[in-house]
């Protein structure tokens, strides 16, 4: 998964959504998310060889706008593919909190917050999908880029029918050695 307001970090005061909670009679927040500036952060999945239609959204709180400080909240997984099936296999519905990620006490009001006011917003799913694009294209222009599965993964079917790749010993090895490589580059 990759950044996308890292890839593009001049489109961050023009795309990135900034939520807050505006009427406490109709949706009343805890106290201590009261009058809090939330930062949705989104992150895709840039495989060349994978072509899942989802976005982990992180719900950021910004402490203190003069001197950015901030916290992570809640990691949410959507898919705007109606065929989508990792919410279904997981039994968590679409959107869900990520369970392999950190969520905070008041995460369950913060995914409903993001359902009723991004996802349910037809101009924001737009906004997802072409963000997803611009990053796949970004990555994959990249001459650094290199998945650590595109030509070493072969497809194994699962009992639930599910089409997962499986990586032979020697495979993990060399995803392992990718990764290395990249993560060396990065720093």
């Amino acid at each position: 998964m990759e950044s996308f307001f890292e890839a593009f970090p001049d489109l961050r005061s023009t795309e990135m959504r900034v939520l807050f909670f505006v009427d406490p009679d109709n949706m009343r927040p805890p106290d201590r998310l009261h009058d809090q500036q939330f930062l949705i952060q989104e992150f895709y999945c840039v495989d060349p060889e994978c072509d899942c239609q989802r976005v982990v959204l992180k719900v950021i709180e910004l402490k203190d706008p003069q001197n950015p400080t901030f916290d992570e909240l809640a990691t949410i997984n959507y898919s705007w593919d109606p065929d989508d099936v990792m919410g279904k296999m997981l039994g968590m519905g679409n959107p869900f909190l990520d369970p392999l990620h950190y969520q905070a006490e008041d995460a369950e009001q913060l995914l409903d917050l993001v359902h009723e006011t991004c996802l349910s917003d037809p101009v924001f799913i737009e906004r997802l999908q072409r963000h997803r694009r611009m990053l796949r294209e970004h990555v994959g222009d990249s001459p650094d880029y290199s998945s650590p599965y595109a030509g070493i993964a072969t497809k194994t079917k699962t009992k639930t029918g599910i089409i997962m790749p499986t990586l032979t010993p020697n495979q993990r090895k060399k995803r392992r050695q990718l990764l290395n490589k990249r993560t060396k580059r990065a720093k």
